[in-house]
């Protein structure tokens, strides 16, 4: 009891430090995105969920090591993305988008892209001589719908409405976070089989000018008992070979697959 107090209030006082928000009961704060998974912690903690608990925990964890980073990284960019979750934070379309902005920030820090971050598309990449774009967007349900749903058009419909966009193109990649609608059993069935979820994606990109789609996941791996963010890359049949070489390096194919993952509710 005493070791996960001590994670949580560390991890809260943290939270506070970065981004000016005081995570109390009842408080603006305690009922946005972030509010509201700080007290799933408690809450699971208190029914004896541990698995969940950690999920939760993993997730925040994550995203203060990831504010972290972009502050050493380039003060700048941090503040820019600390205004964006205090202006978004209880927009469920913007938070989401938000956050897998910061996930893909970090990650192009850690391989030492070079990058500027811009706005539609939401970063330029500039590597090889050469510019390429990255285009983020989520995906997921605001109410409780029927477990024998199919949620996949969540991402058919995210793909059309980004092709309908000037920035569509093949220089742009489209990264999609899809944590929500994979935490919905219609969906975490399909996505355990990625194949099968790859053809479905491949059938609607065909028809869009994206070189390539990469799905974004947040789960918790229960053998490494840590909270990771992973990936399922489709690429277009007619891939730029400037976006390809990119791919290939930084977010290769691969078929990494954990057993009975637990996915959050979200991002």
């Amino acid at each position: 009891m005493i070791g996960f107090m001590f994670r949580y209030s560390t991890l809260v006082i943290e939270l506070n430090k970065l981004l000016s928000m005081k995570f109390i009961n009842n408080n603006i704060y305690s009922r946005n995105s972030i509010g509201l998974s700080l007290s799933s912690i408690i809450e699971y903690h208190n029914q004896g969920d541990i698995l969940s608990r950690e999920c939760e925990l993993g997730k925040i964890n994550m995203l203060v090591k990831h504010l972290k980073e972009l502050k050493i990284y380039d003060n700048e960019l941090f503040i820019k993305f600390k205004r964006d979750i205090l202006r978004l934070s209880d927009n469920l379309d913007g938070y989401f988008g938000v956050r897998l902005e910061i996930n893909i920030a970090t990650s192009l820090i850690r391989k030492k892209v070079k990058f500027i971050k811009t706005e539609s598309p939401d970063f330029c990449i500039l590597e090889y001589n050469k510019k390429i774009y990255i285009e983020c967007t989520s995906v997921h349900i605001s109410k409780n719908i029927s477990n024998k749903k199919d949620l996949r058009y969540k991402i058919k419909t995210a793909i059309n409405n980004k092709a309908k966009k000037i920035y569509c193109n093949n220089e742009t990649m489209l990264f999609i976070d899809i944590t929500n609608i994979v935490h919905h059993p219609s969906v975490e069935e399909i996505y355990l089989d990625k194949d099968v979820l790859k053809q479905y994606v491949r059938e609607i990109i065909v028809n869009s000018k994206f070189s390539s789609v990469v799905l974004f996941l947040y789960e918790y791996n229960r053998e490494k008992k840590m909270f990771e963010s992973v990936y399922v890359r489709i690429d277009n049949k007619d891939i730029q070979k400037k976006v390809l070489v990119f791919l290939d390096e930084f977010y290769p194919l691969g078929n990494v697959r954990v057993y009975k993952p637990i996915i959050p509710h979200s991002s």
